[in-house]
């Protein structure tokens, strides 16, 4: 509720009490002014002599509307206020139309020629051709080691050709190319061009080492029987010796009685297994060596095996 309102209400009620001979005590204060529809409940309290609060609330409508007032006077412009912060960057508009294209100028006169530009890069290499029959239709002129050993006073023309010994290949797919030939140009930096490659093995290097020697083949099957050797000469022979004394001839004995026949024996144990000799076959660079494995002397040895080596010389081919 605005000020001019709440004095109206305040001079109304003091009108009212006043009319109504109500103002008996003392102290009445307006407690509350609340609003209501089409106006505002006023609501009093006092005290009376004899010490009794009270309390009374009335209605207070609001009037009609009254007519607008004259406009009032322009006040003084008051102080700028503190800049407000920069707003967000809205979105990019669309692109407007395109101009109109303008008149083409009058063609000026022709300018002078102007130097000559640096030469340019070396273009990408084209795809390589097919492989042509051997030989080459032109000659190398000159054979280099590497291309730092290139030099422009070793072509005393232009044409010529020359190859490197630098084994080429492709950087993407890893496949060889060859060796290099280029071409003296005489001009531009450096005065030589790639022609070619030459996808040959070259000149023949030296002999490499002897390799390791390999693991063992397995045992061939048994060669044939050789052929008989020679018969060896006849050795010289012995002095005879001398003949001995013959000795006395003893008396005859005389011949003994039989004897009973003996009861039969128990059966003797089984023999030990049996033992087939094997024979290995080693071949060497310069013949080949048999072993050849028996069984003997059992009795003896206690079945022991026992190797015999011979060593045989490689047949003439």
């Amino acid at each position: 509720m605005d000020i001019i309102t709440l004095a109206m209400a305040k001079k109304y009620t003091q009108d009212s009490l006043e009319g109504i001979g109500a103002l008996q005590g003392k102290n009445c204060t307006v407690q509350s002014v609340s609003e209501i529809a089409g106006g505002h409940r006023v609501t009093l309290a006092w005290t009376l002599d004899n010490g009794t609060a009270k309390t009374q609330s009335f209605d207070v409508m609001d009037g009609a509307k009254g007519e607008k007032g004259d406009k009032g006077d322009k006040g003084d412009t008051g102080e700028q206020g503190i800049q407000g912060l920069q707003g967000v960057k809205g979105d990019q508009g669309e692109q407007g139309a395109q101009g109109l294209q303008g008149i083409q100028g009058i063609q000026g006169e022709k300018g002078e020629k102007g130097d000559t530009g640096a030469q340019g890069l070396q273009g990408i290499q084209g795809i390589q051709g097919e492989r042509g029959a051997d030989g080459f239709p032109f000659l190398i002129y000159k054979q280099y080691d590497s291309l730092s050993e290139y030099s422009d006073s070793d072509f005393p023309e232009v044409g010529l050709m020359f190859m490197v010994m630098d084994w080429q290949t492709d950087s993407e797919t890893g496949e060889d190319l060859g060796y290099p030939i280029y071409r003296y140009t005489g001009e531009g930096s450096p005065k030589y061009s790639l022609v070619t490659y030459m996808n040959t093995s070259g000149i023949k290097g030296e002999k490499g080492d002897k390799g390791d020697t390999g693991a063992q083949g397995i045992q061939g099957e048994k060669g044939e029987k050789g052929d008989k050797g020679d018969k060896g000469d006849q050795g010289e022979q012995g002095i005879q010796g001398e003949q001995g004394i013959q000795g006395i001839q003893g008396e005859q004995g005389i011949q003994g009685e039989r004897g009973e026949t003996g009861a039969k024996g128990d059966a003797g144990d089984n023999g030990e297994d049996g033992f087939s000799p094997t024979a290995t076959v080693t071949q060497l660079s310069d013949g080949a060596t048999i072993e050849i494995t028996d069984k003997r002397d059992r009795a003896e040895c206690g079945g022991r095996a026992d190797t015999q080596r011979e060593q045989v010389p490689e047949r003439p081919p």
